[in-house]
């Protein structure tokens, strides 16, 4: 597990890169990359098929149960 802190609201297509390095390196079939922001097109569009969820930050607040 990582966290980062970043200065943009995008995660760009390298950090779902390198999630995919260490899925591959440790054998697991998915995960996850979550962000208070969103993805670019690219980040999305190298994520679909290969086992990683990505949750953006609007998907993240609706997930919550604030009561």
């Amino acid at each position: 597990m990582q966290c980062k802190h970043w200065r943009v609201s995008r995660v760009g297509v390298s950090v779902v890169r390198e999630l995919l390095g260490v899925i591959t390196a440790n054998g697991a079939v998915g995960g996850f990359v979550v962000t208070s922001g969103d993805f670019t097109k690219d980040a999305i569009e190298f994520a679909n098929g290969r086992g990683i969820e990505l949750i953006t930050g609007d998907e993240l607040l609706n997930s919550i149960d604030i009561k």
